[in-house]
């Protein structure tokens, strides 16, 4: 309706915790003609976390491509308009928006294991998809969901049991935390003959159903008895 002062008094009353607060700040403040404070609220937004923050709404198309004229150095605007875009299956401006993220920011995790998902589903470039994974794992060693992801992509491109084994070895405390990493796990120590382990790691576990997960669980556990049986017959 134009009430720009109203609209920003509105923000400024809002909890200071999501980024597109400020983002929709700065755009209001832009079109209300004070470009000092439009460029604070850019900037405050730029330096939030962007944790939990997921804009869904065809506004933030304007306010953030509002932020990234006025704040250039700014890559979380491009990050969180690629995560709009994406949702909204406009896979290309999701993807150069991402790549123009990870230009301004490449110690940023997320968007470098975003573009390896884009890579990979949309584009099929498996080699560019897994080197943006790996770019992603060295940067938060401790991310056990982008772990799981960069094996299943090493699955999808081939990659032999013995090697996909040896990476996921060398972070135990990540595969235990997910039962899908910890089953993947499992199905490599089967597929390398190591069936007694796999058949210890199965029994000393606890685990929950989960879409995608049916009767993997029990597979492996079959797969491992028999094989055990096949050893002592």
């Amino acid at each position: 309706a134009g009430l720009w002062d109203e609209a920003a008094a509105l923000l400024q009353e809002a909890p200071p915790v999501d980024p597109m607060l400020f983002y929709y700040l700065g755009f209001v403040k832009l079109q209300a003609g004070v470009d000092g404070e439009a460029r604070a609220a850019f900037g405050r937004a730029a330096a939030m976390a962007p944790d939990g923050c997921f804009p869904n709404q065809e506004e933030c198309i304007d306010a953030l491509q509002a932020a990234m004229h006025c704040n250039p150095a700014d890559s979380r605007a491009p990050y969180h308009l690629g995560n709009f875009w994406y949702a909204h299956r406009c896979y290309d401006e999701a993807i150069a928006a991402w790549e123009l993220s990870a230009r301004l920011d490449p110690a940023f995790a997320t968007v470098q294991r975003n573009l390896g998902i884009a890579y990979a589903n949309k584009r099929g470039d498996l080699q560019g998809a897994s080197e943006c994974y790996e770019r992603a794992f060295a940067l938060d060693t401790g991310d056990a969901r982008v772990l799981f992801e960069l094996d299943q992509l090493a699955k999808k491109r081939g990659v032999a049991p013995a090697e996909r084994l040896a990476q996921l070895a060398a972070f135990p405390s990540l595969v235990a935390q997910r039962d899908d990493l910890t089953v993947e796990y499992v199905t490599l120590l089967n597929l390398s003959g190591e069936h007694a382990e796999a058949l210890a790691r199965l029994l000393a576990r606890t685990f929950h159903p989960w879409e995608g997960g049916e009767g993997k669980v029990t597979g492996q556990y079959v797969a491992a008895l028999v094989e055990l049986g096949k050893q002592r017959l």
